[in-house]
């Protein structure tokens, strides 16, 4: 069960990173500032990360006005996540801004994952594949 539902979040969650890091770059890139960068680029993909968990990595067969707000809350710590590394990164470090972005592709899937699994998308369907 952990195997196939952890592989999934790997292709899920590396998708919406991936698209997160090259928004992030991006955006960069064209003047704005990394913090507001990381965060237009971390909204832009929690409709896809939670359709994705929900459908894909989870199989969810909870009521989704119960599991989104959840999904929310922590996709809200991964927000400020996303904010706050790259501040510290560009701002006070003086570090390039894709470090922040590179290190917020790297932190936040580890508590998104136990978070969701855990929390946010407690009743599953039976899984389809094999454990």
């Amino acid at each position: 069960m952990y195997s196939r539902s952890f592989g999934v979040f790997v292709f899920v969650g590396g998708s919406a990173a991936l698209g997160y890091f090259v928004l992030a770059c991006t955006l960069k890139y064209f003047g704005m500032a990394a913090t507001m960068a990381s965060a237009i680029a971390y909204l832009s993909f929690v409709p896809i990360s939670y359709l994705g968990h929900r459908k894909l990595t989870f199989i969810s067969a909870g009521n989704a006005a119960v599991e989104l707000p959840k999904f929310l809350v922590v996709a809200f710590l991964g927000i400020a996540t996303g904010v706050l590394v790259p501040h510290l990164v560009t701002d006070v470090s003086g570090l390039p801004a894709w470090i922040g972005f590179a290190l917020v592709c790297a932190v936040v899937p580890i508590v998104s994952y136990v978070s969701l699994r855990i929390w946010v998308f407690r009743q599953r369907q039976s899984e389809p594949w094999p454990h």
